[in-house]
């Protein structure tokens, strides 16, 4: 694989986590150029490529839903492995990059969050994880003052809103 993640930081107390999609290059772009500029612990999270056409998925999967003739499949294969040179080309680039070997859709949500904490347990000493999307702006230096100045960083502290006692949702987003 060509796609390596970015080399361990075990000196940083928050480590925050952009989850981004792989074609996201100008998001990412324009999030280093602004928010990230300047910290170490900003990574980026990007999964594998779904070898199923969007056109033939299942909405929100990496599920067939109607067969994709070979051109069509040819013409995809080629985009994944262009979009792969290009993240690694990134990744060499700029070393804030984190690739998870699932596949890069909606519903994998919760496992690319799960691989974030775990690669930063495994890789940093940080505090506080924080878990962000690239359609969001992070106030990096504010928000590490504010989890040192308000939070004991010895007691596990979950901030967000947590949706205690709802239901599964079986449909869409």
């Amino acid at each position: 694989n060509t796609l390596l993640s970015v080399t361990p930081k075990k000196d940083i107390d928050v480590a925050v986590f952009v989850l981004s999609r792989r074609s996201a290059f100008s998001t990412r772009k324009v999030i280093r150029n602004t928010w990230a500029r300047g910290h170490d612990n900003v990574f980026f999270v990007v999964g594998a490529c779904c070898l199923i056409p969007p056109q033939h998925r299942k909405e929100w999967t990496c599920e067939r839903a109607k067969a994709s003739s070979s051109s069509e499949q040819v013409q995809w294969n080629k985009k994944c492995m262009a979009q792969d040179t290009n993240l690694a080309v990134e990744n060499s680039t700029h070393g804030d990059m984190l690739f998870m070997h699932e596949v890069d859709v909606y519903r994998h949500l919760p496992q690319k969050v799960k691989f974030c904490y775990e690669w930063g347990v495994n890789h940093t000493n940080a505090n506080w994880f924080v878990k962000t999307d690239d359609d969001s702006v992070v106030r990096v230096g504010t928000l590490e003052k504010y989890l040192k100045n308000t939070y004991d960083e010895h007691k596990y502290t979950i901030i967000g809103y947590i949706a205690d006692k709802w239901d599964v949702p079986r449909g869409g987003k």
